[in-house]
């Protein structure tokens, strides 16, 4: 906004003289309906939000103490300026490591040559935000958002095709780049052209009932198979129960059976370990009662 065009400006999320995010949500956060930011959950969720679209634009960060565990101490404790305290039960509480591994994600992320080289643009006004950075090795689109209700934007995607989301592993089949997206209060999205590093799982909250754009499988809005790419667990959630039998079966490149899991009757979700297979694409077989559907798989 100010015209600078160089990454090695210096960028924080707090100043030295303001309270920390994770003590502002919990003590003024917003609510609608059941989404309160007051809570310390959707609190730290928040946190991981703000920092993808923090550590994704270029230049050097600075991150004030146990911000990555969601710090949460007043800064007027002990005097604006008072030795704070060291919060070490924050290594204890798996909700807070998670936002300190996102961090780290991110963090390695930028190492990347579309983070350091890529082309950038970003629309960071109001409540939906949107980063887009190009490469010749990589597209990255980032979405955002920073409401408490439902809202829209346009990703504006540099390309069509398949886009790969970082943290959940959901692959979007996108036909139209400027097609609406719909994502719940505090939902956020790394997409990129070509699949990253597969994260460790559920560092981030999936709910495929809040993207409404996602591709129709056939099996129901809301049906999933994550993370894709994988190397350990493929899981796969139906979008509801049923009466049918159900079996998810994982082919080779050429159709040949590896494995086969049943679905219980009423059950909705299933784990493939993907473990030990050699890297490459494979098949996920999806069959419920008489009808199969095939969706491909990238192995790491």
């Amino acid at each position: 906004d100010r015209g600078w065009n160089n990454n090695y400006l210096i960028s924080y999320m707090e100043s030295h003289d303001e309270q920390r995010q994770m003590y502002e949500a919990i003590n003024f956060g917003n609510a609608m309906g059941s989404y309160d930011v007051k809570n310390t959950g959707t609190a730290l969720n928040r946190l991981k939000l703000a920092a993808a679209f923090f550590f994704t634009v270029p230049g050097p960060k600075m991150i004030w103490q146990f911000g990555e565990f969601g710090y949460d101490v007043d800064i007027n404790f002990n005097g604006r300026t008072g030795i704070k305290p060291t919060k070490w039960e924050y290594l204890d509480d798996g909700d807070r490591l998670k936002v300190k591994k996102v961090y780290r994600e991110l963090i390695e992320l930028r190492e990347l040559d579309v983070f350091k080289e890529g082309s950038f643009s970003w629309a960071p006004d109001g409540n939906m935000k949107r980063i887009n950075i190009s490469h010749s090795s990589n597209d990255i689109t980032i979405i955002g958002n920073f409401g408490v209700a439902n809202a829209t934007l346009d990703p504006n995607f540099q390309t069509t095709g398949t886009w790969y989301d970082y943290f959940t592993g959901i692959t979007i089949e996108v036909e139209n780049p400027n097609a609406d997206f719909l994502l719940g209060p505090g939902q956020f999205h790394i997409l990129s052209r070509e699949p990253l590093a597969t994260t460790e799982p559920d560092l981030v909250p999936f709910r495929p009932d809040r993207v409404t754009n996602l591709p129709d499988t056939g099996l129901g809005p809301g049906f999933q198979y994550y993370p894709n790419p994988t190397k350990g667990l493929l899981k796969v959630v139906f979008a509801k129960n049923s009466l049918q039998e159900r079996t998810v079966s994982l082919l080779d490149g050429l159709g040949h059976f590896i494995q086969m899991g049943e679905v219980s009757k009423l059950g909705r979700e299933i784990d493939l370990n993907v473990a030990g297979l050699d890297s490459g694409f494979y098949i996920l077989q999806v069959a419920e009662g008489k009808e199969q559907t095939r969706f491909k798989i990238l192995i790491d």
